[in-house]
């Protein structure tokens, strides 16, 4: 009995496959992939198409709602910073010009949205700002020459790539004489004290720190699109960071950065945060500042990062029309692993799905040594080989790379019927559905759009990208 009730489920299912295939349309989907094979390298062109070979694992069942859209993208990306562009530095301009195009050219990469430091980050040598005078409050010692050696020819090269690359920028402590430890770093060690000084002077000082960093930017020929006022506000770690609470900075910004911004006729956005949203201890900061209507009349949004769906559906339900920025990506430990790689769609597609605009993977090149100024191992796109001249293209780079390349700028979001685990996006008259499949056989995706039906494969072990016609 168990024997003909299980040959005549079977049946049904292969009946119902038969009648989805047949009312497939006429208009074959494309699919593009990276792969995702354990111990095979990642070349530094892994987009591929692929030509559709037999399923050997579970149908999945998807439907798109073209009618439900969501925020419009403004770019996926990554961070600069000081050690990424030292190992840059080291190579050829040949090598330096093949890696760039490889992360911003528009037939590859066309990454659209980035991050760069005010200053010092924890992926810089050592802290460092652009005032190191003790009490210069007219900033007359300010100074970016340090950066001039990597991280700016960093963000030149990238610009000369993709000349509308929009740019945000944040501190991760202000100078150090302008702090209560007067230290940038060691905040572990100076937690109560680890915090701006609390006196009107020090404030126009930072407010004009900031208004000499994008004018000193500009000459350059680097435009700061957004300014986010602190790192991780909630932070106080070894490496350079600043507590700040929702009201030290919604009266800093209010009371002085914005007014030092109007009198200078700097047009770069200011947006809160970058805000943590781990636990509900830390996202409280957000939510502290989403909450005054005074301070968020003075800014254009508010960055976060490391937050969790909860917290950002509440900071939607008190701001509903609320934008919302990603700052950084999961950093993990230097491992660059297949696994970290296919994490990194569910990552996506958690921040995409809740309405956050875009997103800004952390480190896109290292060294070979892959360590922050402070110790510790993170996880990079590219890692440079400074002795050998060797550039390694790691598998979270395949996986951006793909996500970046058919995200772009303007790109539309769409619902569809497992928004966790997938992104749907409309663009130029396309729908592109990311999916993973981290199986030894092809994987096929039955999917169900404007009443018509698809039936796709995917490779095996890969990260993928169903191209479909959005009038299909």
């Amino acid at each position: 009995m168990k024997v003909q009730l299980l040959s005549f489920a079977l049946s049904i299912i292969l009946c119902a496959n038969e009648i989805f295939a047949k009312t497939n349309n006429t208009i074959d989907p494309k699919v593009y992939y990276v792969s995702l094979a354990r111990g095979k390298s990642i070349p530094s062109k892994p987009i591929k198409e692929y030509t559709q070979e037999e399923a050997t694992s579970k149908t999945v069942r998807i439907t798109i709602h073209t009618d439900k859209k969501g925020q419009e993208i403004v770019g996926i990306g990554g961070a600069f910073n000081e050690i990424g562009g030292e190992a840059l530095m080291s190579l050829s301009p040949n090598l330096q010009d093949e890696v760039m195009n490889n992360l911003f050219g528009k037939e590859e990469g066309n990454f659209a949205f980035c991050r760069t430091a005010v200053g010092a980050s924890d992926f810089g040598f050592d802290a460092y700002s652009y005032s190191e005078v003790k009490d210069d409050y007219k900033m007359k010692k300010f100074s970016i020459e340090r950066e001039k050696k990597s991280v700016i020819p960093y963000l030149q090269q990238a610009y000369k790539h993709n000349p509308s690359l929009q740019i945000f920028a944040s501190p991760w402590s202000p100078p150090a004489w302008m702090k209560q430890s007067g230290f940038m770093d060691r905040g572990n060690e100076f937690e109560e004290k680890n915090t701006l000084i609390k006196e009107e002077k020090i404030y126009k000082a930072y407010a004009l720190y900031f208004s000499k960093y994008i004018k000193a930017y500009t000459k350059e020929g680097i435009k700061i699109d957004r300014l986010v006022v602190q790192n991780e506000t909630d932070v106080n770690s070894k490496y350079p960071t600043c507590y700040m609470k929702a009201e030290e900075m919604g009266d800093f910004i209010t009371g002085y950065l914005k007014p030092q911004f109007k009198k200078d006729k700097i047009k770069t956005q200011i947006w809160a945060g970058s805000f943590r949203g781990i636990d509900k201890d830390n996202a409280t900061h957000a939510m502290d500042f989403v909450s005054n209507k005074e301070y968020m009349e003075a800014v254009s949004g508010v960055g976060i990062q490391y937050y969790s769906s909860y917290p950002i559906e509440g900071l939607f339900d008190k701001v509903p029309n609320l934008k919302l920025m990603h700052t950084e990506g999961i950093c993990y430990n230097g491992a660059n692993s297949i696994v970290h790689a296919y994490n990194r769609l569910t990552e996506v597609a958690k921040y995409l799905s809740k309405g956050v605009q875009n997103f800004c993977y952390w480190n896109m090149i290292l060294n070979e040594e892959s360590k922050s100024g402070w110790g510790w191992r993170q996880n990079s796109l590219i890692k440079i080989d400074r002795k050998n001249k060797k550039i390694i293209y790691n598998p979270d780079y395949a996986v951006m790379k793909l996500l970046s390349k058919f995200i772009p700028k303007g790109a539309v979001l769409l619902n569809n019927s497992s928004a966790r685990d997938h992104i749907t996006v409309l663009n130029d008259g396309h729908v592109a559905l990311f999916v993973a499949n981290r199986e030894g056989g092809a994987k096929r995706y039955d999917i169900t759009m404007n009443g018509k039906n698809h039936s796709v494969n995917v490779p095996a072990f890969s990260m993928s990208v169903i191209i479909l016609d959005a009038k299909s």
